[in-house]
C-alpha cells in the first residue's frame, strides 16, 4: 500500500508542477501571492500556530497552481520545522465575491519533537487535499478560508485552519 501511495504522490506532484508550468501558455491571467495564518494539529493533540506564504498562477477561470512554505510557531513538545508543497486548487465563482473549492496536491512537513528525556526529527511527504473559498475584497484584494489535511500518514497527521489575505496581480 505505502508503495502505491508513492507512486500516486509521485505522479500528483509532476501533475501540479505540469499545470503551474503550462499556466502561461494555456491562460492569459493573472497571478496571486499572499500568506496566511494557520491553527494546526500536528500529531496527537499537538497544537501549532502556522504562519504560510503562498504563490499562485491562474490557468483558468476556475483553476490555478500553487505552492506554498510554512513553518510552526509554538512548541508544544512538537515543532513544525518547515512545511513546503505543490496544490491545484479547482472551484467555481457562485457571484463576484464568492469563490469556493477544492485543493489537492503533494506536502512535505519537517518536524521535531522533544519531550524532555528524548528528542528527534523526522520527515514526511504525503497526498494533501482540502476546501475552502476567497472572498474578494475588490478585483486585487481577497480574503480567503481553508480546511487542508496536509499531511495523512501513519506516522504523523497534520491539519490546519486558515485564515489568510492574497493579492491579484
Amino acid at each position: 500500500m505505502k508503495m502505491v501511495m508513492n507512486t500516486l504522490t509521485k505522479k500528483m506532484a509532476v501533475l501540479g508542477i505540469a499545470g503551474a508550468c503550462a499556466a502561461p501558455v494555456m491562460a492569459d491571467r493573472a497571478m496571486y501571492a499572499g500568506g496566511g495564518l494557520g491553527m494546526a494539529e500536528l500529531g496527537d493533540n499537538n497544537d501549532v500556530t502556522m504562519p504560510y506564504g503562498r504563490l499562485g498562477m491562474y490557468i483558468n477561470e476556475n483553476f490555478s497552481g500553487e505552492v506554498r512554505a510554512g513553518f510552526g510557531l509554538d512548541d508544544d513538545g512538537v515543532e513544525l520545522d518547515s512545511l513546503l508543497g505543490g496544490y491545484v486548487r479547482g472551484g467555481i465563482a457562485l457571484s463576484d465575491v464568492f469563490f469556493p473549492y477544492a485543493i489537492v496536491g503533494i506536502t512535505r512537513a519537517d518536524y521535531s519533537y522533544d519531550n524532555g528525556a528524548f528528542s528527534d526529527s523526522d520527515d514526511e511527504m504525503g497526498l494533501s487535499m482540502g476546501i475552502g473559498a476567497d472572498f474578494n475584497i475588490n478585483e486585487r484584494l481577497e480574503v480567503n478560508a481553508e480546511y487542508m489535511n496536509y499531511i495523512d500518514d501513519d506516522d504523523v497527521e497534520l491539519d490546519a485552519l486558515g485564515v489568510g489575505l492574497a493579492v491579484n496581480f
